[in-house]
């Protein structure tokens, strides 16, 4: 299968692989990372001049997601805005009647994707001693409060999606959105 749309996802998934792969040069020093992200950035340039919107917001909220994250910031909704920002700005293809729908329930996807990785890190963080949201906000030991935050993300998610219309695959994305994700 082969269509602008499936295109438009490989190419930004390359671009986050590649942002992706500098933080973890940056984080850990490990050369796997510094020498994939080399090879990636030979293809960011003519994805850039596709997709400047949406390279933009890769790059700005990957930086300013380090920079709160090296201020060892206590506030998780912070963080997860960030990466909320950045999800948002992805699932916008283009300005369109959709965008803002697509916008906000991007926002919420993302920031859910980013509490639930910290909440799976968690005690791997903490063994560490690396940053994670959950454990500079003093909150490890409070399961319930990090559930809460997950499920109004989703809730906040899958509110957006319902006001899309959607036919094709709406079992499939019901599916992701009402089950997969808490597996």
């Amino acid at each position: 299968v082969d269509n602008e749309y499936i295109r438009y996802c490989a190419d930004l998934n390359v671009a986050l692989a590649y942002y992706k792969c500098l933080d973890d040069w940056n984080d850990d020093r490990r050369i796997l990372a510094k020498t994939a992200a080399c090879m990636l950035k030979t293809s960011l340039p003519d994805i850039e001049s596709r997709y400047p919107r949406q390279c933009a917001a890769i790059r700005t909220c990957i930086e300013s997601l380090r920079t709160l994250e090296e201020q060892n910031c206590p506030n998780p909704d912070e963080t997860a805005n960030c990466f909320g920002i950045l999800m948002g700005e992805l699932l916008v293809y283009r300005e369109d009647l959709w965008a803002d729908l697509l916008r906000r329930m991007g926002h919420s996807l993302g920031r859910f994707i980013y509490l639930a990785d910290a909440v799976k890190d968690l005690p791997k963080d903490k063994k560490k001693r690396k940053f994670n949201p959950f454990l500079a906000a003093g909150m490890e030991e409070k399961r319930e409060k990090l559930e809460e935050f997950l499920v109004l993300d989703m809730a906040n998610c899958t509110r957006y999606f319902e006001a899309l219309p959607l036919v094709q695959d709406k079992p499939l994305l019901d599916c992701i959105l009402y089950s997969g994700v808490w597996m």
